[in-house]
């Protein structure tokens, strides 16, 4: 009997303190303090470059860093006036990595939404391959033991560079590649007067 009775006066005293713990609960949730900024909330976030076409965007300045095995995507928009009496003129694509070893391929929407290609299939229609990929700066350099006065050609390998143009408004996209077994940093650049982010 008095454990009835017991029973019976807790869940009274739980029913008549409800009410008071639900006005309490939402102004002890509150926080009451504005926190200071602190070193780590004041740094501002550095841009990444895409890591898959949906993500893509303009070059970023200064170096980035590319993990060993990996991809980053970038993107630009290439405008032809077809009304205008005018050539295409050239969109020139640079890459400088710290260290040889890196690769870029440019892309065109088309060619990434295209079909693999087919060993057995020789027509031509369009095909997932690259509209082209970056290839090594070529210096000329003075050779002492040439008799013909003749400047030899040296590659340089941590420069790539693509120079293209088309007669069609395109976004372009370029896929640095980084196929070695360790990480390298390096600088992109896009240009030219019909170029845009």
């Amino acid at each position: 009997m008095s454990t009835k009775f017991y029973q019976s006066v807790s869940m009274a005293a739980i029913v008549a303190l409800l009410p008071f713990s639900m006005a309490i609960t939402p102004v002890a949730a509150q926080d009451q303090t504005t926190a200071a900024p602190t070193a780590a909330t004041t740094e501002t976030v550095q841009a990444q470059p895409g890591t898959g076409m949906g993500a893509a965007a303009g070059p970023l300045s200064g170096s980035v860093a590319i993990a060993a095995k990996t991809s980053q995507w970038y993107k630009f928009k290439y405008s032809f006036d077809e009304n205008a009496d005018k050539e295409a003129t050239n969109a020139i694509v640079q890459l400088k990595m710290e260290n040889p070893g890196l690769s870029f391929e440019v892309w065109t929407l088309g060619r990434l939404n295209a079909p693999l290609p087919d060993a057995d299939d020789d027509s031509s229609h369009l095909t997932r391959t690259p509209v082209g990929a970056g290839t090594p700066v070529t210096k000329f350099v003075d050779d002492d033991d040439d008799t013909n006065n003749n400047p030899t050609q040296v590659q340089d390998a941590t420069r790539l560079s693509w120079v293209g143009s088309a007669e069609a408004t395109e976004t372009y996209f370029i896929v640095v590649k980084n196929k070695k077994d360790t990480a390298n940093s390096y600088t992109l650049s896009i240009s030219g007067p019909d170029v845009s982010y």
